[in-house]
């Protein structure tokens, strides 16, 4: 592993209370990435909760020291998607994950029809960025009448939240006005990975390393699980309805 690698890798090494999961194998021709998640420190168990994700691009004194650093351009499914977040709840002096709440999710119906062609310079699911830029997203994870939190969170709970840690599916060089006539496969309901070209067309796999944790503590006004102060909120508008 070269000195600028080893340094880059640090930068996840020095917050072990904080990181949740230790870093991946990050490769040295490949772009460097980073994951860092901003969220409110508490919520109450009825409002609304949004985390904002930034993705930054490592300034070039971190990477390749001898060789010119170029733009970027890649897929960001997997830097938004759910499924590479980790909830984990305090649970006697020990954070244990939590199980999976599909409450506010959505499913699609698979149907087999043929794969789409993208274009990524114009499609919002790729981004590029030069060294140092940051992209930002965000996830909501509580709504008004769903939440992701686990059902029987209650007033007092400690949770933490991470970004897991991907290999992106599609990457490449360049900006995307250079690449203007670039098109990938993506399946025919699009929030997937890419399918051709296979394994990104032989580039570099680009590790992004799972972030550190936001803590947040749950509220609530009265006694009870979500699922339990949810349904008294319903009965009380349908009882106000009549």
């Amino acid at each position: 592993m070269d000195e600028s690698t080893s340094q880059f890798l640090q930068l996840f090494d020095e917050h072990e209370e904080t990181t949740p999961s230790q870093p991946l194998q990050l490769h040295p021709k490949a772009p460097r990435l980073s994951v860092q998640i901003e969220t409110s420190p508490t919520v109450e168990w009825d409002a609304v909760l949004d985390v904002t994700i930034k993705v930054q691009y490592a300034p070039e004194s971190l990477i390749h020291q001898n060789e010119p650093v170029k733009p970027c351009i890649f897929h960001t499914y997997d830097l938004c998607n759910p499924d590479n977040f980790q909830f984990e709840r305090f649970v006697d002096g020990s954070w244990e994950p939590c199980e999976k709440n599909d409450d506010g999710g959505c499913s699609f119906r698979i149907v087999d029809d043929p794969d789409l062609a993208i274009h990524v310079s114009q499609d919002e699911d790729f981004e590029s960025l030069s060294p140092g830029e940051t992209w930002r997203t965000s996830n909501r994870i509580q709504g008004d009448w769903w939440t992701t939190f686990p059902t029987d969170a209650r007033n007092g709970d400690r949770f933490r939240y991470y970004f897991i840690g991907v290999t992106l599916d599609w990457w490449d060089w360049g900006s995307k006005a250079e690449h203007e006539e670039t098109v990938v496969m993506l399946p025919c309901w699009i929030a997937g990975h890419v399918t051709e070209p296979v394994a990104n067309g032989g580039r570099p796999k680009l590790v992004v390393p799972a972030s550190e944790a936001v803590e947040i503590l749950y509220k609530a006004r009265s006694e009870g699980t979500w699922l339990e102060l949810f349904w008294q909120r319903e009965n009380a508008s349908q009882a106000s309805l009549r």
